[in-house]
């Protein structure tokens, strides 16, 4: 008896099983949707500003029926209430 542990026999070489690749769907692009922007009416009396917002200037302005009452004046020109643009003008 020598007083040293026998040597372990050395791990076994664990082999890698081949992943199968996962395809990845190939990627489709958004369609370009084309928004329509409000127009400036020419009989306005509000110019709008940057950062504005229809409820904004219906507050500040204290119209009464809120930033839907903007709209249905304006209704020819706002084609989309989302979408105003500094510089055009509202009726209020």
């Amino acid at each position: 008896y020598t007083g040293k542990a026998p040597k372990a026999a050395p791990a076994p070489q664990q082999q890698r099983k081949a992943q199968p690749q996962q395809r990845q769907a190939p990627v489709q692009q958004a369609p370009v949707v084309a928004l329509a922007g409000s127009k400036s009416n020419p009989n306005g009396n509000y110019e709008i500003k940057a950062g504005d917002t229809l409820s904004k200037i219906a507050e500040a302005n204290k119209v009464d029926g809120g930033w839907q009452a903007i709209v249905e004046k304006n209704k020819d020109f706002l084609t989309n209430p989302d979408l105003i643009f500094p510089g055009a003008k509202i009726l209020l």
